[in-house]
């Protein structure tokens, strides 16, 4: 059993070197991110497209299948990247995790990872705005499918996937200390490090909270230093007084739209354009700023508006009535 020791941590050894095709599936370069009190990201690359899933059991014996966030549909693609997260588990909680590639189980050795969820906070997260920006490849297309990984200093990892128009956005209005054991501090600058990755390719982002929303546009494989810049200025104080600012518009997302890119701090993630519904009232998500309102349109003929408010963990939910 592999246990994890850390937020956002690297299972060493996991990959096999062989140069048999028959292992260019396995993963590589897996990690376990976004963990709160109830979920967990997991993260990792293969050398050729496989579909990718895990397979999680609970202490008390329970077992269920969660499947990468791209695969929202019902119908599983084969990716390089692969990024699957587990919800409403319970706090304080372990987990055994075994990957699926292509169907075929990891790590090959029948032992499983072991993952725990961390406690619950009563305090206050902080007001932190989301980390968002735009990735291109050198050819000057969008970075789609590559992973991206945040940390701020003293903090957990964070990741998500860069979408199909180059954009991405990692809330961080819920992130703890490396430990688990509480929220980040507010600062006025906190430096951060983010790491991009698609295959071999890979980029190297030193900036701070004063700086990544947005982070200026990256392009793969080049290395930046964006502190100091002072694309903005802020505090606890401001942040507070423009989330609850009656001033604010709010921000209109059309269902069936551009679903990955940012508008306004506030981005549309599921149900993906071309998706499948089984219900005339499906769930509606997203995330952005933590209590900004959010418009949504459903329809052109006979639309349907409604609007909800991003939660304090940089998430919006909306269902039709």
């Amino acid at each position: 059993m592999i246990t994890v020791g850390g937020i956002g941590f690297l299972f060493e050894g996991i990959t096999r070197q062989d140069a048999k095709a028959t292992l260019s599936i396995e993963p590589k370069s897996v990690m376990v991110t976004n963990l709160t009190d109830t979920s967990f990201t997991f993260t990792w690359q293969t050398d050729e497209p496989a579909t990718g899933t895990i397979l999680v059991t609970s202490t008390g014996g329970k077992k269920y299948s969660s499947f990468d966030q791209r695969d929202i549909t019902g119908k599983m693609g084969k990716y390089l990247t692969h990024s699957v997260t587990v919800r409403t588990l319970a706090p304080s909680t372990t987990y055994d995790v075994t990957v699926l590639s292509n169907g075929k189980k990891y790590p090959i050795d029948k032992k499983s990872f072991s993952i725990t969820t961390l406690p619950t906070l009563a305090s206050d997260a902080p007001l932190f705005d989301p980390a968002f920006g735009s990735i291109k490849t050198t050819g000057g297309l969008p970075a789609e499918g590559a992973l991206i990984y945040i940390s701020l200093e003293g903090s957990q990892t964070l990741s998500t996937l860069v979408g199909a128009s180059g954009s991405w956005i990692i809330p961080l209005s819920l992130l703890r200390t490396q430990d688990g054991a509480a929220y980040i501090t507010q600062q006025e600058r906190i430096n951060e490090t983010l790491v991009v990755q698609l295959g071999s390719i890979e980029s190297r982002v030193t900036s701070d909270t004063l700086n990544d929303s947005p982070i200026p546009d990256i392009i793969l494989g080049e290395t930046y230093d964006f502190r100091g810049r002072d694309a903005k200025k802020t505090t606890p104080a401001t942040l507070a007084q423009k989330q609850v600012s009656p001033t604010i518009k709010p921000k209109q997302v059309v269902l069936g739209a551009i679903s990955d890119k940012l508008t306004g701090g506030v981005a549309f993630t599921a149900p993906i354009q071309g998706a499948t519904l089984s219900s005339t009232k499906p769930l509606i998500t997203g995330i952005g700023i933590p209590g900004k309102t959010v418009t949504i349109t459903i329809g052109i003929t006979e639309p349907t508006i409604g609007s909800t408010i991003v939660g304090k963990d940089g998430v919006w939910r909306f269902t039709p009535k």
